[in-house]
């Protein structure tokens, strides 16, 4: 193994609001990131890739390390996309493998180039779910290994492939994450017609045949915002009996410059975005370009993030590395389901800039939360889509008007409630 990568003891801190009770999520990014760096180019550096995005990362609490599949651009290879692997003592300092890359497909098809893997751990051993790409059509495939060193492709044609002409996906499917009970295979994909992007859900009794559920896509893009044309690339963990979804997400399938966003759901089919805000941006330099694909893992009440990102000055993809405590989420319990319909107080209250306004669903309901001035006039729209029943955190802005009083309003079904907030610059 070549050492790759050495990361201080710096960090940053990012403070974000997110659906709950009132608190915040601290995120602490490395500023000696990217811990997943490109190839040096030097000559004493024999790791041989360039580029390093979209990694997969597992703990294997037996040998007590990280291991990291991921996409690379690999010396030697031509411009073939392919899969090398990386390990980590604490998930900082990473060493890549001389024998990179992992995994290649060198016979073309569906998969002329692999990328995007994702890699589980089951009864039989390790499974790799990885995008093949072949121009511009995108389908799923597969890769098992009793190591996860050496890698058997698993069959010459897709596991999860696009749909009929005129679905949602029937150009792709593809940028997947799989999460296994020990009973069932979960997998969320990204699927796209080449100008909306959404995102479904398939299930398996045995990792490789697959159904997708009804009434997919279960993840749509929001009606407004900042993911509001096209959502992506989900990675999913389960804390207790709650999935935690990180996606990315842009205002249209052509915007290079994802952020990262984030849902919760009790069944991994209905989702409740967690605030109205990205949970992860664009930064600046070598995170400055984009943020892509992620690899999200729960450990010791912690979240630890494996994020892709697009440099803005080199052009290169790497990756970097985050943190939140799940217990700064102050999360209620998103399965309890609310006795009556509410609309509570904001908070704070006077507020500037941002404040947070919290109500309570009984029922699946068309939400419309507004903001309005003395004078009765519209002055923002907070919420315009449809809502699980439950309890709702959104974050209000109050960037673009002036000091003064105003009244919010929510509307979902026959409920009509109306508060009073004051913003002071």
């Amino acid at each position: 193994m070549n050492r790759i990568s050495r990361i201080l003891a710096l960090t940053c801190a990012f403070v974000l609001t997110v659906s709950g009770v009132y608190a915040q999520i601290v995120w602490q990014k490395s500023i000696a990131n990217p811990v997943l760096p490109e190839w040096s180019g030097l000559v004493d550096d024999p790791s041989g890739y360039k580029y390093a995005f979209e990694g997969s990362v597992m703990y294997d609490s037996t040998a007590q390390v990280y291991r990291m599949w991921f996409t690379s651009l690999a010396e030697g290879f031509g411009t073939s996309f392919v899969i090398s692997r990386a390990i980590s003592l604490d998930g900082q300092e990473w060493y890549a493998s001389m024998k990179n890359p992992a995994y290649r497909v060198a016979t073309g098809g569906f998969d002329n180039l692999v990328r995007a893997p994702r890699v589980i751990r089951d009864h039989q051993g390790y499974k790799m779910y990885y995008t093949g790409q072949n121009q511009n059509s995108y389908a799923i495939g597969l890769a098992t290994s009793s190591d996860g060193k050496t890698w058997q492709r698993y069959s010459a044609t897709p596991i999860l492939h696009p749909d009929t002409a005129g679905s949602w996906d029937s150009l792709s499917q593809a940028f997947c994450d799989v999460y296994y009970d020990d009973t069932t295979y979960y997998m969320w994909f990204a699927g796209g017609d080449g100008v909306h992007g959404a995102i479904g859900l398939a299930k398996s009794s045995d990792g490789i045949s697959w159904t997708s559920v009804p009434g997919n896509p279960v993840f749509t893009p929001s009606t407004s915002g900042w993911d509001s044309g096209y959502v992506s690339g989900p990675n999913v963990v389960r804390v207790g009996k709650t999935f935690y979804m990180f996606y990315g997400g842009s205002t249209n399938a052509a915007t290079v410059k994802f952020a990262i966003g984030l849902a919760t759901s009790q069944d991994g089919i209905h989702w409740t975005r967690v605030g109205t805000a990205p949970v992860l941006s664009v930064g600046s330099g070598w995170d400055g370009g984009a943020m892509g694909n992620l690899s999200v893992l729960y450990r010791n009440g912690t979240f630890e993030v494996w994020y892709s990102a697009l440099s803005d000055v080199t052009g290169h993809w790497q990756i970097g590395y985050a943190t939140s405590p799940l217990v700064t989420l102050g999360l209620r319990n998103p399965a309890a389901i609310p006795n009556a319909f509410a609309l509570e107080q904001n908070y704070p209250n006077p507020f500037n800039p941002t404040t947070t306004i919290r109500y309570a669903l009984t029922k699946r309901s068309h939400v419309m939360l507004s903001v309005f001035n003395t004078l009765g006039q519209q002055v923002a729209t907070i919420v315009n889509e449809s809502q699980e029943a439950g309890y709702h955190d959104v974050r209000f802005d109050g960037s673009t008007i002036a000091s003064g009083t105003y009244f919010y309003r929510i509307q979902a079904g026959d409920n009509v409630q109306t508060k009073k907030l004051v913003f002071l610059r």
